[in-house]
């Protein structure tokens, strides 16, 4: 027997952290054993599904909904192709607005399939959305099926769908232990970066290039070093280059005991550089920025 092979992408969107974390251990078959939602904003597993002679790589993306790592958060719904909103009687009232977050960063035809966590059998609550023929599934699996399949049928890809789970039906997570405050970890964010996708370079730094500098992440003492590209394009043989400075604002925490708050600082500076839009980065940063790319004694070659 012949199969289709099909690779969709969901995320995982919904106010109780715990409830779709422990969610998201149930559904991917392929994850990392450490979380790093609450470093990046976002844990990634895979799960394979075999539905009509189709097997569907279905990419699930758990994501920070709770925070300040949100701010990342509707970065991570393009190239989606549907969306698991998970909630629970306490968290009911904020599904429209992700619903309509995720479709106007995403799209609105999207398949959404809606888990809510009961507390006993006895807990019951209707669907946080009016809408017709929306499909009520008893089993995890066969509510994954159809949502597997319908994200790959242009001609479905608007349908609602709505299972219950009880919430003593989910594993528990372990409560993250206290991190360390003292030194960076270059060694191990190197590790943690190039899984992300990034390039670490020999001196421990990371390069990222925007539309008009250069930046230059230092793993070791978290300096966040400059370039301005318009000097390349310049006669003159003076380079500029300058820190600028990006603090906390916030305390983290991660699950990985070796990690310390200047780990995190750092992680937080290279994800912000590489992902966010220069428009959306803060005012004092922007305004570091400025200063240093504008160049009074500038001659175009």
């Amino acid at each position: 027997m012949n199969f289709s092979n099909f690779k969709v992408k969901s995320v995982i969107i919904g106010e109780n952290e715990e409830y779709k974390s422990r969610l998201f251990r149930v559904v991917s078959q392929s994850h990392f054993q450490r979380t790093y939602k609450n470093i990046v904003g976002v844990d990634i597993g895979v799960t394979q599904v075999l539905v009509n002679n189709m097997n569907i790589t279905l990419a699930l993306w758990d994501c920070l909904c709770r925070g300040r790592p949100n701010l990342y958060r509707t970065g991570f719904y393009k190239g989606s192709d549907g969306a698991i909103l998970c909630y629970d009687s306490n968290s009911v009232e904020n599904t429209k607005m992700y619903i309509n977050e995720f479709q106007e960063f995403s799209r609105k035809d999207l398949p959404i399939l809606f888990i809510y966590i009961k507390r006993n059998e006895q807990d019951s609550f209707r669907l946080p959305i009016n809408k017709e023929n929306v499909l009520k599934f008893q089993h995890l699996e066969e509510a994954l099926n159809w949502f597997a399949k319908v994200m790959v049928d242009p001609n479905k890809r608007n349908d609602i769908g709505y299972l219950a789970l009880l919430r003593d039906s989910l594993p528990e997570i372990t409560t993250p232990p206290d991190i360390s405050y003292d030194v960076s970890h270059p060694d191990v964010l190197s590790s943690i970066l190039k899984g992300m996708g990034f390039k670490v370079l020999d001196e421990q730094k990371i390069n990222i290039i925007k539309e008009n500098a250069l930046f230059s992440v230092n793993l070791i003492n978290a300096n966040v070093k400059i370039y301005p590209l318009i000097c390349d394009e310049c006669k003159r043989r003076c380079k500029e280059e300058k820190n600028i400075c990006i603090v906390l604002s916030t305390k983290g925490w991660s699950s990985h005991s070796t990690l310390s708050q200047k780990d995190l600082l750092i992680l937080s500076k290279i994800y912000a550089l590489a992902n966010l839009p220069y428009e959306e980065f803060p005012l004092g940063i922007k305004n570091q920025i400025n200063n240093i790319i504008f160049c009074p004694k500038f001659r175009k070659k």
